[in-house]
């Protein structure tokens, strides 16, 4: 699915503009790109944090680039549909590619800009759980929009038996409250930092996780068909990341919600 899977949502698309350097590409063409709509990282009112990021790298490395904030499926469509209408997708990963069954040779991936982690979280009083294996037997929440990993996203899928009870929701908050405040769960899984996100915003009961032992680790990027003219803008893009990670642009736009990549990778 790439990070947003097939979602039921059918909020309309949003044609963002982003501006960019009057020194474009010699093409004097850009890239259209197809953006996971989310309501924390990536808000169709183009107001969040990934929408600033996608403006400031455009700006900086003088290439323009123009995203379409869609509900997951339609994103994925406009990506991977017989005839492609856009030259990459935001937020992804090669990492998604084969629990899509995609070829992985058929894309090219930028400098990743965040590092998210999946995490399943429970109430007070449950050790915290650190595998997959430990769901059996649980009522399990999980958003039906979302890929949550290679070993989580066919169970979820119902593709690869498993003896757990699911619970797919429209969204993290519906689950959150189904897990915390209803007592309808005994677990959810989710995305960090959209998680810490909706903690702090909602004020919730406090659950238990742990940071150190995330189901699932993947990066946000800007992921693209490959294609000689696309390889190429990438490049003066990776560029540009580079340096909005060097003057601290982008882990000030996310705060908290910034992540750096795992220590050992």
């Amino acid at each position: 699915m790439i990070r947003y899977l097939f979602t039921a949502l059918s909020v309309s698309w949003l044609l963002v503009p982003l501006m960019a350097a009057s020194n474009a590409n010699a093409t004097g063409i850009g890239l259209r790109i197809a953006g996971y709509q989310n309501e924390i990282l990536l808000p169709a009112d183009k107001s969040g944090p990934y929408s600033r990021i996608i403006t400031a790298i455009g700006d900086e490395a003088g290439i323009p680039l123009t995203m379409e904030i869609l509900p997951a499926k339609r994103a994925w469509r406009r990506m991977h549909g017989p005839k492609p209408e856009v030259h990459c997708e935001f937020p992804s990963a090669l990492a998604h590619l084969p629990v899509d069954r995609l070829d992985v040779t058929d894309y090219i991936q930028a400098k990743a800009i965040n590092n998210v982690r999946v995490y399943a979280v429970a109430r007070e009083g449950r050790a915290p759980i650190g595998s997959v294996s430990e769901l059996e037997g649980l009522r399990l929440a999980y958003n039906r929009g979302y890929g949550y990993g290679p070993e989580l996203s066919p169970i979820l899928r119902k593709e690869k038996p498993f003896p757990a009870q699911l619970f797919p929701v429209e969204n993290d908050m519906q689950g959150l409250r189904m897990l915390l405040v209803y007592d309808r769960t005994d677990v959810m899984v989710s995305y960090y930092p959209e998680l810490l996100s909706y903690l702090q915003r909602e004020k919730l009961p406090t659950p238990v996780y742990d940071l150190n032992k995330p189901l699932w680790q993947v990066e946000d990027a800007i992921l693209c068909r490959r294609s000689a003219r696309v390889s190429s803008l990438l490049r003066d893009l990776n560029g540009a990341i580079d340096a909005l990670l060097q003057r601290g642009v982008i882990q000030a736009i996310l705060g908290d919600l910034y992540l750096p990549a795992p220590r050992n990778k």
